[in-house]
């Protein structure tokens, strides 16, 4: 992008808002577009000015919980001490199985043991996210 582009930056709800014309508008269906800097990937879409400014509130708030949601997915690291003769052991079957490493081996096997036991652990914990 150009820096003739850049047709405005300015504060909304403490973030850096800049707005820029777009290229292409026939092609992309709208005039112009701003970007929140301290929010990657948080962007705004209008066919003025003052509808970008009117919109951005909700849509920065919008992202920002959408943020938070995510962060809340997202699966908490922790370790588990094991012998290292059972960790080789791990190793080996995670080859032997073509699994790709041995976290995968150990979250496979608790979810398999968990729901032979009767609980219910959705197919998406056994996986890598």
């Amino acid at each position: 992008m150009k820096k003739n582009d850049v047709i405005k930056e300015l504060k909304i709800k403490g973030y850096t808002v800049t707005i820029y014309r777009e290229q292409e508008p026939e092609e992309n269906g709208y005039k112009m577009y701003a970007e929140v800097k301290e929010l990657s990937g948080c962007f705004i879409a209008g066919d003025s000015e003052k509808e970008i400014i009117a919109e951005a509130p909700s849509v920065i708030e919008m992202f920002s919980e959408a943020q938070k949601e995510i962060a809340k997915k997202k699966p908490k690291l922790i370790s588990v001490k094991v012998k290292p003769e059972l960790y080789d052991f791990l190793v080996k079957y995670a080859n032997d199985n073509g699994v790709e490493n041995v976290s995968t081996v150990v979250r496979s096997l608790a979810v398999t043991k968990l729901r032979e036991e009767g609980y219910s652990i959705p197919s998406g914990y056994a996986v890598s996210r």
